[in-house]
This record gives C-alpha cells, sequence and structure tokens, in this order.
C-alpha cells in the first residue's frame, strides 16, 4: 500500500504539525519556557536557582518565601 487516499497523491494522514500530541508538546514546551522567563526575569533567580524551584515547586514550596538577598528589601 501506497499511503495515499483514492487518486490523489496528498499523504491519507494528517501532517505532524495537526496532530493533538504535537500541539500539546509544543503548548507544554510554551508553559516551561514562560516559567522559567517568569523566575528568572521577574525574581531574578539564577539559573540553578530556577532548576531547583522547578523541583521543589513539586513539593508546593512557595515562590513568595523566597526574598532578595539585598537591594530589594522594603523593610
Amino acid at each position: 500500500m501506497d499511503n495515499t487516499a483514492s487518486g490523489d497523491r496528498r499523504p491519507a494522514h494528517a501532517p505532524l504539525s495537526e496532530t493533538p500530541a504535537f500541539l500539546i508538546s509544543i503548548g507544554l514546551c510554551v508553559v516551561c519556557l514562560g516559567y522559567w522567563l517568569l523566575l528568572t526575569k521577574v525574581y531574578h533567580f539564577s539559573n540553578e536557582q530556577a532548576a531547583a524551584e522547578g523541583e521543589a515547586g513539586r513539593k508546593r514550596k512557595s515562590i513568595s518565601a523566597w526574598r532578595p538577598a539585598s537591594g530589594h528589601d522594603s523593610a
């Protein structure tokens, strides 16, 4: 079988970019990128701290518990 629909030369299956699994994986990548950008740009975490926060997020450690080391405290 040549994997074509009857008579035309297009493949019988949808392109990869139209499959739900592909769209879900792209969505998860965007969410992970957004989370990393939030931690590094807004909260000024280093890459190591962001990775540790991602691991601790499964244990439900709160981001709000983190306090900047110097210069950012209002107290």
